[in-house]
């Protein structure tokens, strides 16, 4: 490794803003310092991993050329469909090098591709895994949650919430349970709970749920119009019109009467 100035200006930049943080600090009897030093410590870890570690510049490049081969890929796969308009062989006498750069055509392919692979990630579980996590750091209970807002509020109401409530003492754990009828298909994934967000409505002494809207992770919409979640046991595939079940209730539909 080759050690300069740029290196130790970094270190005193750390230690720096460290400084400045405990000087603004609350508490400064309680200030974090033994987690301030292992994230550094972690930090610096991935330094040496990267960098120090024999062999480990060429691990990097591999992991480079990979993402490079994607992009490219990717490239190819929007020239072949586009042609000039995404950086291929121009007409009009004018070279590729030269071709005007096109949002749409020269970065959005890439962005899809990389959408694509990040749903079949998560589709296989691995995404999950990655993602979701429960532990006690230093003593402190954290929950790692998936990325996109209408999981995470799934996952908490599912999972997180029921802890606090147990931490904090509580005999009741979940949120309302209800039984209830559904008003239309509902498809579900064998061998895995899902929580469908739905509408509740009374009909004839009865709650009868309707999905909220499209069961996509990143859509907040019908997180914010929904009144329950829909339990789906894992061994369910599908519910059929009429067909009974269970919900997590998250509010009572406006004017009704329990």
């Amino acid at each position: 490794m080759i050690y300069s100035f740029e290196n130790a200006r970094s270190l005193i930049a750390i230690a720096l803003i460290i400084l400045i943080a405990w000087v603004f600090s609350e508490n400064k009897r309680r200030f974090p310092f033994w987690l301030t030093i292992g994230a550094l410590g972690v930090q610096a870890g991935l330094v040496l991993l990267l960098f120090a570690i024999p062999n480990s510049h060429a691990v990097l490049a591999g992991v480079t050329s990979a993402v490079d081969g994607l992009a490219n890929a990717a490239d190819r796969g929007a020239q072949f469909v586009f042609g000039y308009l995404s950086g291929g062989d121009q007409p009009y006498g004018a070279i590729a090098a030269n071709a005007p750069f096109i949002f749409g055509f020269r970065v959005l392919p890439l962005i899809l591709v990389i959408s694509a692979l990040s749903a079949l990630l998560w589709h296989w579980g691995i995404l999950k895994w990655l993602t979701q996590a429960f532990g006690t750091p230093h003593g402190k209970v954290f929950f790692g949650l998936p990325g996109n807002p209408a999981s995470v509020a799934c996952v908490f109401e599912a999972l997180v919430r029921p802890a606090l409530r147990r931490l904090a003492g509580h005999a009741e754990l979940d949120r309302p349970r209800m039984p209830v009828r559904v008003t239309e298909p509902i498809e579900s994934r064998s061998g895995r709970t899902d929580f469908v967000r739905c509408r509740l409505e009374w009909r004839d002494a009865a709650l009868w749920a309707t999905p909220a809207g499209a069961q996509v992770s990143g859509h907040l919409t019908p997180q914010s119009r929904a009144h329950a979640l829909l339990v789906v046991p894992a061994e369910t595939e599908r519910l059929a019109p009429g067909d009974r079940g269970e919900a997590l209730v998250l509010r009572m539909p406006n004017g009704s009467v329990g």
